[in-house]
């Protein structure tokens, strides 16, 4: 199973760049920020100071001109793009590499002609797969259409051109006569252009992908590859009658995440079959399918089926399986009584489970009570029922009042989750009404949150605050306050690597400190303290990723501090290791891992590790596991 895709251009840039000093290299694994000037341009490029970095375009020195072009993917300064269209046709391919990925993160028209020429005179097909690829971040129609009738020479090439039209597809270009060309892909010997054109079909909205149902199940049932399977059945919630083919997949398939995601994909949720399924997906080994099992659990069932899952309530490890239950037991009338019996008979090990439950409140109707009792908590279960509130305020009209009530009381104690969560679904239709909410609640609850680590919240704020004045809401510049260790950064060898303890065994993840020296060196830093021990994995969304590592245990609040975003043309696969943030420059001390290849994130998102051993672990993660202790091993 691939843990991430390296080309042999990537490789080729990680031997040259490690080499970029090598009179005080040796072969130890000393990564490559021994040489001063590499370290004054990724200081230069945190502090976000194009000045300090322009002259580094024009170095005689190639690992330089690379850096330059490799920390302009990050920085995004439009000054540098008329440099990275002429370092495109660099003579060093690693440097026209890093400077394609650059432009492409840009997302910028104005820069396809550059693009364009850029391909026309490539050779090497790695670069023109990067080409290629960019041309599709950038696209207008136009460049779609070339993407479309392009023909590749070479098997990385169709890869590119493919991911191209994906990149295409997230700008919402794909239009229906050019899904026979993405179809068509899909008979490629090629896994990565199968994975793209598979990423296209399921991640277009506009579609109805019926008129391909033998090709995409095809690969759905029989290929090898557990990555594409599971990819062709998220593609498959856009045909027509395909439910018992998924239910069968969710029965059989040997990979957790195609049954996973087989269990999302089934349309008619209240199927006989259906509900057989649930029953069994409910007690399977692994937590992503139970979890998803209990997601698809409804209370209007029969309740001589519900009676049978009480037992499961009780017994299963998954805190999703025992909030699910629960729930559905209180939805329906007949089961009330039970489900309450259930409610005080279920135990779950932490707060950071428990808030499953409460989040699941917001289904029940007379549940209020309880969630306004703990709506003001400043904990997971404050959190949770903050959420639970605002989705029952949704559901029920009567619930609204105390939307409003409980928002104030959040905006006055300066509760940084809920305040969030207030301030972000205030600006709904079914929610605004500056009647019911000042203006100076807002403005005065915005004094609460002043430290970087409280960017998601205050930026929140600031929204409704635009919005109310009927303004547009401009994103706050990230202030640079946090330079990068580069003493710890030296002890850190290429080989280095972070032990994370879960009851008791390691998921052994490879730190990659010359893609990401800034956020390896945060990470190793926060382990050496101690951060780390006794956090919890906090958000589990399945064939995804599981998320932990914040203080809190909700997924809010970070260090008082941030660092600045490190994106690299890595690609997410499984096991993959990247940091949550709440938007370009954010991030902080929350990380995540990814269970399959997500394109979507990439070049968002900073990688800066990948699992090396334990891989199998992930699937037992579930919400609320205890991460026990981080320990940093420095060299191999």
């Amino acid at each position: 199973m691939p843990i991430f895709r390296f080309s042999s251009i990537i490789l080729l840039i990680i031997i040259v760049f490690s080499c970029s000093d090598s009179k005080n290299r040796d072969d130890s694994g000393k990564n490559a920020f021994t040489d001063s000037e590499l370290r004054l341009i990724y200081d230069a490029a945190d502090m976000r100071k194009y000045a300090l970095l322009a002259p580094f375009a024009e170095s005689e020195t190639a690992a330089y001109r690379m850096a330059y072009a490799r920390t302009m993917g990050s920085v995004q300064d439009t000054l540098a793009l008329e440099s990275l269209y002429k370092l495109m046709r660099d003579p060093v391919p690693y440097v026209r590499m890093f400077a394609a990925f650059a432009v492409g993160q840009y997302r910028d028209t104005t820069s396809l002609p550059a693009l364009e020429k850029a391909f026309k005179k490539a050779t090497i097909p790695e670069i023109k797969a990067e080409l290629l690829e960019a041309i599709g971040k950038s696209a207008n129609a136009n460049a779609l259409e070339y993407l479309i009738f392009h023909e590749p020479s070479t098997a990385l090439e169709e890869s590119g051109k493919m991911w191209g039209i994906y990149q295409a597809t997230l700008r919402n270009l794909l239009k229906g006569e050019h899904l026979k060309v993405v179809v068509a892909h899909l008979k490629s010997r090629e896994t990565d252009t199968r994975l793209a054109a598979l990423n296209t079909l399921s991640r277009q909205k506009d579609f109805d992908l019926s008129d391909y149902r033998e090709e995409i199940e095809k690969i759905a049932l029989e290929d090898p590859n557990p990555e594409l399977r599971a990819t062709a059945v998220m593609a498959m919630r856009h045909i027509n009658n395909v439910d018992e083919v998924l239910i069968q997949i969710a029965g059989k398939d040997i990979d957790p995440r195609p049954r996973a995601s087989a269990i999302l994909a089934v349309a008619d949720g209240n199927s006989l079959h259906f509900q057989e399924l649930i029953a069994s997906a409910l007690e399977d080994g692994s937590a992503w399918v139970a979890m998803n099992a209990a997601n698809r659990l409804s209370g209007k069932w029969d309740s001589a089926y519900l009676k049978k899952l009480d037992q499961i309530a009780i017994t299963s490890p998954v805190p999703e399986v025992r909030a699910s239950i629960i729930t559905a037991f209180l939805a329906n009338d007949s089961l009330r009584e039970k489900g309450l019996e259930l409610w005080n008979r279920v135990r779950f090990k932490n707060d950071v489970e428990k808030a499953v439950f409460f989040k699941n409140l917001g289904h029940i109707r007379f549940a209020i009570d309880t969630l306004q009792q703990y709506s003001s908590l400043d904990s997971p279960l404050g959190t949770a029922a903050a959420e639970g509130l605002i989705i029952g305020a949704e559901k029920f009209e009567n619930w609204k009042p105390f939307f409003y009530s409980e928002a104030k009381t959040a905006l006055e104690k300066g509760l940084l989750a809920q305040t969030y969560l207030y301030a972000n679904a205030f600006l709904e239709p079914e929610f605004y009404d500056p009647e019911k909410i000042s203006i100076g609640a807002f403005e005065t609850s915005l004094a609460n949150f002043q430290t970087e680590g409280d960017a998601e919240t205050r930026n929140g704020l600031q929204k409704v605050i635009a919005k109310m004045k009927g303004e547009i809401y401009m994103p706050e510049s990230i202030p640079f306050t946090h330079n990068v260790d580069w003493d710890l950064v030296a002890k850190i060898s290429t080989e280095a690597s972070a032990d994370i303890y879960i009851g008791g065994r390691p998921l052994t993840m490879k730190l990659l400190i010359e893609d990401a020296p800034g956020t390896v060196s945060n990470f190793v830093a926060l382990a050496e303290k101690g951060i780390y021990d006794g956090t919890y994995f906090h958000r589990i969304v399945p064939v995804f990723v599981s998320q932990g590592g914040g203080p809190r245990g909700d997924g809010y609040g970070s260090t008082d501090y941030t660092i600045r975003s490190e994106f690299s043309p890595l690609k997410y696969g499984t096991g993959v290791a990247g940091i949550a943030s709440a938007g370009k420059d954010t991030e902080s001390c929350q990380f995540f891992f990814t269970h399959i290849p997500t394109p979507h994130l990439n070049g968002r998102y900073t990688i800066f590790g990948a699992l090396t051993e334990g891989i199998e672990g992930l699937t037992d993660i579930t919400t609320g596991t205890r991460i026990d202790s981080v320990r940093i091993n420095y060299t191999q």
